[in-house]
């Protein structure tokens, strides 16, 4: 296992507990290496050993196999400039110039295309103006009023926790760490905060709007040919939806393209329809 030692100027950092997504981990920094191949990597997990794509390996000797993992371990990071990932990602692009940003602020992230305002009455000293940052790519200075923030993560998160579930039932729901971070980002003194564009974490899911290429794209599954449909088009706006795939604006796109998007639209929407009349005469 390697050590901190002296703290390095920059890298990427992997927080992955078990086997799911500690495979989702290895094929996000290898998509990272392809664009990225001298930008040191890191992991902590709870595994002994590691694929040797992670340049640098911290065991976690007593995982929660939660989010919690990362909040109790994201602050240590071996990094002076750190991008932060989550296991579930996907890179597509040279993210060097990400760092230079920090020349400039101490902490970043893209919005939370949720945005988190369903909970507002619980955090209704937090202005809707100050929205979510999604927290599956951050980055960020190992600055000490950083580090307190992100040690200070793990206890707002287990506030939140006592209301998360008032809120439903999905996994997504009971494990969602935003809220508690956008708590902590509001509340924070002496950070510099900055808002990145949803191309550097493109989500899969809600709705993502792009302009350009995607740089990292967000979300499980077939993720490599999600990532192929939101760049088939780099040169207009667009936006991805889990369901539709990219719609973009038609009179920016080619016929053929206008026709393809009404055909999948049409056939998805009477699929929808079909099933929804089919669950009322079970």
């Amino acid at each position: 296992m390697n050590t901190k030692g002296d703290q390095m100027e920059k890298g990427v950092v992997y927080v992955a507990t078990g086997v799911t997504c500690i495979c989702e981990a290895i094929k996000s920094a290898k998509s990272l290496k392809r664009h990225n191949p001298h930008l040191p990597t890191a992991i902590f997990t709870n595994m002994t050993f590691v694929d040797p794509i992670f340049d640098f390996h911290y065991l976690i000797e007593n995982p929660e196999f939660s989010t919690l993992d990362k909040m109790k371990n994201l602050w240590k990071t071996p990094f002076h400039k750190t991008i932060f990932l989550d296991s579930d990602t996907y890179v597509l692009s040279d993210l060097t110039h990400v760092f230079d940003i920090l020349n400039r602020v101490d902490f970043a992230g893209t919005h939370e295309v949720a945005r988190g305002f369903w909970y507002n009455e619980l955090q209704n000293e937090v202005p809707d103006a100050f929205c979510e940052l999604n927290g599956g790519m951050l980055v960020f200075k190992a600055l000490p009023e950083v580090i307190n923030l992100l040690k200070d993560w793990h206890d707002a998160y287990l506030k939140t926790t006592k209301w998360l579930p008032n809120h439903g039932s999905s996994k997504w729901m009971l494990t969602n760490d935003q809220p508690s971070l956008r708590y902590l980002l509001y509340h924070c003194h002496g950070i510099k905060l900055w808002v990145l564009p949803t191309e550097y974490n493109a989500l899969r899911n809600n709705g993502t709007y792009l302009w350009g290429s995607a740089k990292i794209v967000h979300g499980r599954q077939n993720i490599e040919a999600v990532a192929e449909k939101m760049n088939r088009f780099t040169n207009v706006e667009r936006t991805f939806f889990q369901g539709f795939g990219v719609v973009a604006d038609f009179g920016r796109v080619s016929t053929g393209h206008v026709i393809e998007t009404c055909l999948r639209i049409n056939y998805l929407a009477f699929r929808e329809i079909f099933h929804r009349l089919l669950s009322k005469f079970r």
